[in-house]
């Protein structure tokens, strides 16, 4: 449904009041507050004609109105064409992340703890699952004289990497043969395989003195990529916000948040696009129905390999959340890419 210009300048300066001050808004606030050009009686007028149609609610206790769910829909599909333009203010949040962290799980850590406090929101993370996906490559790579990075390349784009520490210095040219050793007996197995094939293939052990070195390694990473599934940060930030005063309220999310699989199931889903926004009645968990989940995909050349994103309350900053996490995504992705091409 479409509005005429009138009523969409109403409607945002309605939600824009709300989101800041979470009270009813009147037509003299919008009068007095935004320079819309009309008198009160008219933004009155716009405002019952906005609420007919299903965009804005009157609370019962109150003389004035909010925003309903559609409305929130109208207004971000609104503010979409501004993303672009709001994101520049954000970008620099995670861009030196990778200087802090040697693992990409620390990098999704450290990237909703930025997300959690920015926000003020639940931040939340989907890592790539991998017990069916297939290794497509091994590789050692050497970062100094006593540090080397393992990196596994899923069949899918994902990546899993992990800085170790040796005694001994590792040369290019035992790198180059580790290397195609590991992916000639390795390459072309599940994830959840590896650990199994490296204990029973004899012929793994030996063939290089480092090579009983790197095996241990390969295997803890392995370990890690198993362990690495969903990542919380924030979950107590929703009682910070009015609209979960109530005790049963707050029982029901965080019940909700705790249940590991009703959260993965949430983040789950096929995404629509790079960037998703559920609002309030759109989430199928009873749970969450006065929430707004704004989530982005991270990828490598194309390839999904997980989802990042925030979860709190309908009244929320749309268009600033979205900007942040478009621009945290896309940092995110670069940072990644580097990690591999190492």
């Amino acid at each position: 449904m479409t509005l005429d210009k009138r009523k969409l300048q109403v409607l945002h300066a309605i939600i824009r009041n709300y989101v800041m001050t979470g009270e009813p808004v009147g037509s003299r606030t919008i009068s007095k507050n935004y320079d819309l050009g009309v008198s009160s009686a008219t933004i009155r007028n716009e405002m019952s004609d906005l609420e007919d149609l299903g965009f804005l609610v009157q609370p019962y206790t109150s003389a004035g109105r909010i925003p309903s769910d559609q409305g929130y829909r109208l207004y971000v599909n609104e503010v979409l064409p501004f993303l672009e333009q709001e994101m520049s203010e954000y970008g620099a949040m995670v861009r030196d992340i990778n200087k802090k962290v040697n693992r990409i799980e620390e990098l999704l850590q450290t990237t909703l703890k930025i997300l959690s406090d920015t926000t003020n929101y639940t931040s939340i993370a989907l890592a790539p699952q991998t017990d069916n996906t297939v290794l497509e490559k091994i590789q050692v790579v050497k970062l100094d004289r006593h540090r080397i990075m393992v990196i596994l390349v899923a069949d899918s784009g994902a990546i899993q990497n992990e800085i170790f520490r040796t005694e001994e210095e590792i040369d290019e040219d035992q790198l180059f043969i580790i290397n195609n050793f590991l992916n000639s007996k390795l390459k072309g197995s599940r994830f959840s395989e590896v650990e199994g094939r490296i204990k029973a293939e004899d012929s793994l052990k030996h063939q290089n003195p480092m090579v009983d070195i790197i095996l241990p390694m390969v295997k803890g990473s392995m370990k890690s990529v198993e362990d690495a599934e969903l990542y919380l940060e924030g979950i107590a930030n929703i009682l910070n916000f009015p609209e979960y005063s109530d005790i049963e309220k707050i029982k029901s999310f965080l019940g909700f948040m705790e249940d590991k699989n009703r959260v993965l199931k949430l983040m789950d889903g096929a995404p629509r696009g790079d960037l998703e926004v559920k609002i309030g009645s759109e989430n199928l968990d009873e749970e969450l129905k006065d929430c707004s989940i704004i989530t982005a995909v991270y990828s490598i050349d194309g390839n999904t390999i997980g989802k990042i994103g925030v979860i709190g309350p309908t009244r929320m900053d749309y268009l600033r959340i979205m900007a942040i996490i478009k621009s945290v995504t896309q940092e995110l992705n670069q940072i990644i890419k580097q990690y591999l091409l190492k």
